[in-house]
């Protein structure tokens, strides 16, 4: 739902912050749901050091259902 609500993507340092999560706890969902297709990491252009977390096909396709 952030990912769907937030103009740009998320790192997960951000999506932890949101969701009121531990990090370590935020990279096992994030892990989870590429998995699964829901999300997708792509390399952040101004920080090598992280990954920006997009929504995935799977959720996209939700979404426009609705």
């Amino acid at each position: 739902m952030h990912l769907s609500l937030s103009e740009d993507a998320l790192t997960k340092r951000k999506i932890a912050g949101r969701l009121g999560v531990e990090g370590a706890y935020c990279r096992k969902l994030v892990a989870r749901l590429e998995k699964e297709g829901w999300i997708t990491r792509n390399s952040s252009p101004h920080d090598r050091r992280c990954n920006m977390v997009l929504l995935g096909r799977r959720a996209q396709r939700v979404i426009a259902a609705d």
